[in-house]
């Protein structure tokens, strides 16, 4: 059987979704395995937040510039702008996740 020139057209567009979906059900897998992993990463930034917010950072940060402090310790920490600056990068992801996931949201909307 020979197919005509939009039947042709037809089977390309099909096999061209076809592989379209096939790559979203791959890509899902790893969607599901990072949607763990913010779980986990969630609890260390609420961990680092509350440490940093607390006095106890102050206390530690006030002994990190002690002689007493061990020179061999790292303390990387304790820098004001290192940890404020690496929980404003995890806010930005947060955002930028927000506004991914309204988008999907918006095409499972479209689509129902």
């Amino acid at each position: 059987m020979t197919l005509n020139e939009g039947e042709q057209q037809q089977l390309e567009r099909i096999a061209h979704y076809e592989q379209l979906m096939a790559e979203l059900a791959e890509d899902m897998e790893d969607l599901e395995e990072l949607l763990k992993t913010l779980q986990e990463t969630q609890q260390t930034a609420t961990a680092l937040s509350e440490y940093y917010s607390s006095s106890n950072w102050m206390l530690d940060k006030d002994f990190s510039e002690s002689e007493r402090f061990p020179e061999s310790r790292t303390s990387g920490v304790l820098s004001e702008d290192g940890l404020y600056n690496l929980l404003g990068e995890y806010y930005e992801a947060g955002v930028c996740l927000m506004e991914q996931g309204l988008r999907m949201i918006k095409l499972g909307r479209e689509e129902s």
